[in-house]
């Protein structure tokens, strides 16, 4: 009986899987072929792509290109058309430059033909850049196409990241573009036509402290003095507990690259008290729970259990609640801000343990998952509960950002 029951599941999983490829695979061909009748061969090729050179699944999909008539020859018109779009937008099509290099491999185009598509790609982006069409800045794409950084795009290129800094909150995207720009403005001799523009833009974007100290400072050295003394934050913390004090400081200075801990002449002094932390935490002894032959799922009982035997394992229930509450006061120019916060946590989770199949003469073996929907959706339950140390991490992270909005 066993037998039969995993026979006909796998009969029927592979059933599944062949119509899924079959779907998978004609959907694939129709949406190629939508591109060659809209003529477009190139994206009927990168369509294609992932399942062209690989022989056991290939044929439909390489006949679809080849029976296309002229395929070969638009193929490649098709892709003169790409680049000339890269020249006005300046906008390369995903995997373009790998596809290009597939169809190399698999016959497509020589590697004469694919050497000289690729080499077309970046003066085609300078170009638009040139023309004012992309506006492209310092970035990863300088890095990659380092003809960017050449005239007559490198200026376009400068008054594009000139533009964008004041609006970027992306902090790895905008600490790349400052420290590309910077980089290049003192390592290049064509720079000097650029530096006036660049100083007259560096009080309209607000730059870190890191980035005033090491970038700004490597060209404009004078400018980046100025707007450090006018950037950073002396912040004094203090409260009744020490630890309070170097993590709330600590979290300050992430959030805020500009805050200095100090207790000399601060512009801020900020007071945290703790008004409340109480914390509960228990635990049920571990109860046994029996699911007998019958009370299991009728295939999961054929192909697991013994006749007759039951389905055992533990269960333990875990509790946890916590209530806090803190003060924060900020002392500054503008005078005293407070406010006051508090929330509460509470939480369970079920946990089981000790699965196990016991036959009638008290054998044991290991399960192979749970025997019936409710016993796994009662163990589903199991979650990883906050600690108090979790919730108070959580409160001080609540307290260093209503700190930053109380200063600002």
């Amino acid at each position: 009986m066993r037998l039969i029951i995993g026979v006909a599941v796998a009969l029927a999983l592979s059933a599944c899987g062949n119509a899924y490829l079959e779907q998978y695979r004609q959907r694939t061909l129709d949406q190629a072929t939508q591109h060659l009748m809209a003529g477009d061969e190139y994206e009927a090729y990168a369509t294609l792509t992932p399942n062209l050179g690989v022989p056991e699944t290939e044929k439909p999909y390489m006949a679809l290109l080849k029976n296309h008539p002229g395929f070969d020859q638009k193929f490649r018109v098709s892709i003169s058309r790409k680049l000339d779009e890269i020249g006005q937008t300046g906008i390369v099509p995903a995997q373009f430059e790998s596809n290009l290099k597939h169809a190399s491999k698999i016959g497509f185009l020589t590697q004469a033909e694919t050497d000289q598509y690729l080499a077309a790609i970046e003066p085609n982006i300078a170009k638009a850049v040139a023309v004012g069409e992309a506006k492209i800045g310092f970035g990863p794409q300088t890095q990659k196409y380092p003809l960017l950084l050449q005239e007559p795009a490198v200026g376009k290129i400068i008054a594009n990241t000139l533009a964008a800094l004041p609006q970027e909150k992306r902090p790895g995207i905008r600490r790349d573009s400052v420290m590309q720009l910077f980089l290049w403005l003192k390592n290049n001799t064509s720079a000097i036509q650029y530096k006036a523009a660049v100083k007259n833009a560096l009080p309209t974007i607000p730059f870190g402290v890191e980035e005033l100290k090491v970038d700004v400072a490597s060209v404009f050295p004078k400018e980046a003095d100025v707007q450090l003394a006018a950037t950073v934050k002396k912040v004094a913390v203090r409260s009744e507990n020490r630890l309070i004090e170097i993590d709330v400081g600590d979290l300050l200075k992430k959030r805020d690259t500009a805050v200095e801990i100090t207790t000399v002449n601060p512009a801020y002094t900020v007071q945290v008290t703790q008004l409340a932390f109480d914390e509960r935490q228990k635990s049920t002894p571990p109860q046994t729970v029996t699911i007998g032959y019958y009370q299991a799922d009728a295939i999961y009982a054929a192909l697991f259990m013994p006749k007759n035997s039951s389905f055992l394992y533990e269960v333990t229930e875990t509790s946890v609640s916590v209530d806090w509450g803190y003060e924060v006061r900020v002392i500054g120019k503008a005078g005293e801000r407070s406010k006051i916060l508090r929330d509460s946590y509470e939480a369970k989770s079920v946990a089981c343990s000790n699965p196990r199949v016991m036959n009638v003469f008290g054998g044991v073996s290991s399960p192979n998952g749970w025997p019936n929907q409710w016993a796994a959706n009662q163990c589903n339950q199991e979650k990883r509960l906050r600690t108090p140390k979790d919730i108070k991490e959580d409160a001080f992270d609540k307290v260093a950002d209503t700190i930053i909005e109380l200063m600002n």
